[in-house]
């Protein structure tokens, strides 16, 4: 059975999914030892337990977060806030910084709270933090000293390399590896690696099946690659299984099987009609007879032409090939015959050419036969050719009849004469040489003419005794000598003295405005002058309103003696909304309204009521007639303070009652009553009371008789660990995996013990299968959260509680939600 060989295989890297490797490193934190507890015995003790949050850059300067847990170890609760103080030292010693913080303001026994301490790590290294918590002052049971602990934080190393692993762990920090050294991967292809303990372990390499991409058969059908013409293909089965090696090196090799197949005729793959091994749609002579070769075309020496058209090639058809064969001849003769030009005489040398002859074959093409020249003196061919007279030996262009010796010369950068000297000729230029103008002279340079040169030219005609124009005629249409004097037309006011003067183009005209400044073509100063000359002094008269603002702008006024007059004086002002009677350009400056207007004052809304203001003298009266707002009253009816809002500041409708307090347990509702806007003490009911063994639910917390039938020991049941996965951020919809780690440190198994996970503003609650517990031992238990899509961005609290019917221990943790990074300004974003 034939084999395929020539199908390819694909091969994909394929990875073990999120959510396990979440799991996988969870569960591996959560085995992290933890630091031991102090010891005490008082009914009110705070444990504390300082945990190590990984900051979100991998360098050395950067701020490090540290949650500080408290845990009531004790049978009272706290009821005030609890103090935690906070000494970090770096790990030359150094006091770094103090931090105080409220941890959380109660904790019942049992319960868990956090809160976080930030501070700069500068330097590599272990940094020491001293702990202790600061009691409530009507506390007795002061116990600072047991309760002050060193914990030794590493700094978190750089990853220069980018590769994952810590500079401080990678034996290769400047290689972006990847193994568990941080070194180059040795597992490569379809292999995987696993470390046993993380960094700086040695890995191992497993094969793994699933990463080795199956062979796909292709479909049956009419493939020539495999099978003939006329045959088709038949696989066994689409698909194949591939499977995966370790080499000698410990990597991972896909080991690719084949495909089988059989050949079957098929007459719809029978794609050669005439047998000739040609396919036909490749075929472009179809019906070749039985039996005679084709070339790759499938056509026969029968069906074709083999002559190129070559003359220099001798062509011919191999019937046992089917196709064409050549073969070059250069003996053949080729092209035309060639006529080459008689011998001749050009000025005194005689041109000669070899025979004629014909085209000939060279190296299979035909090329033209080439007439070959000599060109040698002879004095037979030495005579006068242009016919000018001079013979060609002495002629400086005997070829061209208009130079030779006795020619003229030209301007055409040529020796004409033949006189050695080329151009040397000059000619006069110019228009005239009558009156004031002159000829000039050109001279030939190269071929062209230059400028004129010391020519005079004709200009208009001035009255200066000279002949500017060139007519033969001086200073003809001129009425005056230049440099003559007359006095002006018009010799009244300050035009008296005026005159004009005679220059070369005649009399210059009478200017007034350049003889006086004081000229004006219509008067219109008033300065006691005659200033348009009309024989009459400030005869003008002007409108105020050009002027004057206000009631001063009213009529017209004169001028005499240089001074004007007659237009109205200004006035006091009044409010009286119409005129400017100050004529300081504005109506009623200073004026807050019109004397005599009216308008509304105070509010129309709830229970006011607007008045009215007068204006008298221009300014507003008091507001008179109005309902003025009063303190708001919880009625539930009406806006008294007159602000838009009905009982704004009350919690309720005064003498509302409502139930208050709880029916769970042992507990019953009461009720309040509101009160001046707000509610009063929950009254009549029955609140939780402290549990008692009496099999009833005392204080109303869904539990009966936890922690009162059997209490145990501070050392009975721990919460050693509480983490989330992936990180304190999360995006809805995501998935967040809770890890909690207990321990079971007293002396005697702890029977059915659940753990649950509340997230109360999401509704979520979550819990795990019932376990056991041995005396000594520790437990790990991973609960997926799936956070809703529809969750709204903030900080939410997460509360633990791990209990069985004998024993209760609460944890606390916050995280953020929120679809962008952006968001988040908390200190715990961004941190592990």
């Amino acid at each position: 059975m034939p084999t395929m060989s020539n199908l390819q295989s694909f091969f994909a890297s394929v990875r073990s999914s999120l959510k396990t490797l979440l799991l996988f490193v969870f569960l591996f934190i959560g085995a992290l030892s933890l630091p031991p507890y102090a010891s005490a015995n008082s009914s009110y003790y705070i444990d504390l337990l300082p945990t190590r949050i990984a900051p979100s850059s991998g360098t050395i300067n950067h701020w490090e977060m540290v949650y500080v847990y408290a845990t009531n170890v004790g049978n009272k609760c706290t009821n005030e806030p609890v103090e935690v103080s906070v000494d970090i030292f770096d790990p030359d010693d150094n006091y770094v910084s103090t931090e105080y913080m409220t941890i959380t303001p109660w904790l019942q026994p049992g319960d868990e709270r956090s809160n976080w301490v930030r501070f700069y790590i500068n330097k590599s290294g272990f940094y020491r933090l001293h702990v202790f918590v600061d009691y409530p002052d009507e506390y007795a049971e002061r116990d600072e000293e047991n309760n002050i602990a060193d914990f030794y934080f590493e700094s978190i190393s750089p990853d220069r390399d980018g590769d994952g692993v810590e500079d401080i762990y990678d034996a290769c920090p400047n290689e972006p590896g990847y193994d568990c050294n941080g070194c180059s991967d040795p597992c490569m292809g379809c292999a995987v690696m696993v470390c046993d303990e993380g960094a700086g372990t040695v890995p191992t390499c497993q094969a793994e099946d699933s990463l080795c991409e199956d062979t796909i058969c292709p479909s049956d059908g009419c493939y020539t690659t495999f099978c003939g013409l006329d045959e088709k293909v038949v696989f066994d089965s689409p698909a194949v299984e591939n499977t995966c090696h370790l080499t000698a090196y410990n990597r991972g090799e896909c080991t690719q099987n084949e495909c089988t197949f059989e050949c079957v005729y098929d007459s719809e793959c029978d794609i050669d009609d005439d047998d000739d091994g040609v396919r036909d749609s490749d075929d472009i002579c179809p019906d070749t007879p039985s039996g005679e070769a084709v070339d790759q075309n499938g056509c026969s020496c029968s069906q074709k032409s083999c002559n190129d058209g070559n003359e220099c090639t001798d062509d011919g058809c191999d019937w046992s090939t089917g196709y064409c064969w050549s073969v070059i001849d250069n003996t053949n003769e080729c092209g035309s015959f060639r006529d080459c030009p008689e011998d001749h005489c050009e000025g005194d040398y005689l041109y000669s050419y070899s025979p004629d002859g014909h085209d000939y074959c060279l190296a299979g093409e035909c090329v033209e036969y080439a007439c070959t020249e000599s060109v040698t003196y002879s004095q037979d061919c030495d005579y006068d050719d242009d016919d000018d007279g001079d013979p060609d030996d002495t002629d400086c262009a005997p070829q061209d009849p208009n130079i030779h010796h006795g020619a003229p010369e030209v301007c055409n950068n040529l020796d004409d004469n033949c006189d050695g000297v080329v151009d040397n000729i000059t000619q006069s230029c110019g228009i005239s040489d009558v009156g004031a103008c002159s000829f000039g002279v050109e001279t030939c340079l190269e071929g062209s003419w230059s400028s004129c040169e010391g020519a005079v030219y004709p200009s208009e005609e001035l009255c200066d005794g000279i002949d500017n124009d060139c007519d033969g005629a001086a200073d003809e249409d001129c009425d005056c000598v230049v440099g003559d004097t007359r006095l002006c037309p018009v010799q009244a006011g300050v035009c008296e003295g005026s005159y004009e003067t005679c220059t070369e183009s005649g009399w210059s005209g009478c200017d007034y405005s350049s003889f006086s400044p004081y000229y004006e073509s219509s008067e219109s100063s008033c300065d006691s002058l005659d200033n348009d000359c009309d024989g009459v002094v400030d005869n003008i008269v002007r409108n105020c309103s050009d002027n004057y603002p206000g009631i001063c702008g009213v009529g017209t006024e004169v001028c005499s003696d240089g001074s004007w007059s007659g237009c109205p004086a200004p006035q006091e002002e009044t409010c009286d909304g119409l005129y400017d009677e100050d004529c300081d350009g504005v109506v009623d400056e200073d004026c807050e309204c019109v004397d005599g207007d009216t308008q509304a004052c105070g509010s129309d809304v709830g229970l006011c009521e607007q008045g009215l203001m007068t204006c008298i003298n221009g300014s507003w009266s008091d507001c008179e007639g109005a309902v003025w707002p009063v303190p708001e009253v919880c009625d539930g009816l009406y806006d008294e303070d007159c602000d838009g809002v009905v009982d704004e500041g009350c919690d309720c409708v005064d003498g509302e009652t409502q139930v208050c307090g709880s029916n769970i347990g042992a507990c019953e509702f009461g009720t309040r009553t509101c009160i001046g806007g707000s509610w009063s003490d929950c009254e009549g009911g029955t609140g939780p009371v402290e549990e008692v063994c009496n099999g009833v639910d005392d204080d109303c917390d869904m539990l009966v008789d936890e922690n009162a039938c059997f209490v145990p020991s501070r050392e009975t049941l721990r919460v050693t660990g509480l983490r989330l996965m992936p990180d304190d951020w999360v995006s809805p919809p995501d998935d967040l995996f809770v890890l909690v780690s207990v321990e079971n440190a007293g002396s005697r198994t702890l029977r059915d013990l659940k753990i649950t996970v509340y997230v109360d503003d999401l509704g979520l609650r979550v819990r795990s299968s019932n376990f056991d517990l041995k005396p000594g031992r520790s437990a790990s238990k991973s609960i997926l959260l799936s956070i809703p899509a529809y969750a709204e961005e903030g900080v939410y609290d997460l509360r633990v509680s791990v209990s069985n019917d004998a024993v209760k221990r609460v944890k606390y943790r916050s995280f953020v939600i929120s679809s962008s990074t952006a968001y988040c300004s908390s200190p715990l974003c961004g941190w592990w």
